[in-house]
């Protein structure tokens, strides 16, 4: 598939079979689920390039993944009306925090999960360092178990100064997005996602059995071409049959002249 440079990470564009197994998966109200189809989706297409993520880069580069599949013009039906959006309109109303909060021990970087379930296990993930015998530890590739056992053994007197510093952080980071404020940690941001990236299923199968049937496509080029692609063949063929059409109506309209 398609390589992409942003940001100076690497971003592979979905497949139209990966696009279609999306949408399928996006069929369902869970947040837990669709977190977790989320996370796969940037997992197996954002290489970062051995860089440190921030969750704003984790938003910007789904958005950048979003625009690869379905272009830049976002259609919305809310309340009775309908919009026409640019999908950076989405990036220049988000507000995320991005704030590293240190104590005498320790450094926490600010959360990257788009949805948080448990407030104290998102912490505990988002130890940056510690601060043992007056030398700082990187622990950031340290695992849940690890960070526990580390944390344990410190008492950190400011341990809830960074609870309630994190908490702020969390609240204050959210999406203007037409008249709602949409949270960034407890969900709505999962379902925003869900609403951009989702197509009618039933618009997909037809599109596919045109393609399949006027143009001889098969299972293997839907895994090679990217949605977009496809669509350009898609369009070309409208076209080639509105045209062939327009030549039938006035070579018809011709015979009928000449009788």
């Amino acid at each position: 598939m398609n390589e992409y440079y942003f940001d100076g990470y690497k971003v592979t564009e979905l497949s139209y079979f990966d696009y279609k197994n999306l949408v399928k998966n996006l069929l369902t109200e869970d947040i837990e689920v669709l977190n977790n189809v989320f996370n796969d989706i940037f997992n197996k297409h954002i290489d970062m390039q051995n860089k440190s993520l921030t969750l704003y880069d984790k938003f910007k580069l789904i958005i950048f993944l979003r625009s690869l599949i379905l272009g830049e013009e976002l259609q919305i039906e809310y309340k009775d009306k309908s919009y026409i959006l640019d999908i950076n309109y989405i990036l220049k109303n988000a507000n995320i925090i991005n704030e590293e909060i240190e104590t005498d021990l320790l450094i926490f970087k600010t959360p990257t999960s788009f949805y948080i379930k448990d407030f104290t296990s998102e912490v505990l993930n988002s130890i940056k360092s510690i601060k043992i015998n007056d030398k700082n530890i990187n622990v950031e590739k340290f695992n849940s178990n690890e960070k526990i056992e580390l944390f344990n053994e410190i008492t950190d007197d400011n341990l809830m100064s960074v609870y309630n510093r994190t908490v702020i952080n969390l609240q204050k980071s959210v999406i203007n997005f037409l008249d709602l404020e949409l949270s960034v940690y407890n969900g709505d941001i999962i379902l925003l996602f869900k609403n951009i990236f989702n197509t009618d299923l039933n618009n997909l199968y037809d599109f596919e059995y045109n393609l399949i049937r006027h143009l001889n496509i098969n299972s293997q080029d839907f895994k090679n071409y990217s949605y977009s692609e496809l669509k350009i063949f898609y369009n070309k063929l409208i076209k080639e049959n509105k045209d062939n059409n327009k030549r039938e109506e006035k070579t018809i309209g011709h015979k009928e002249i000449s009788m």
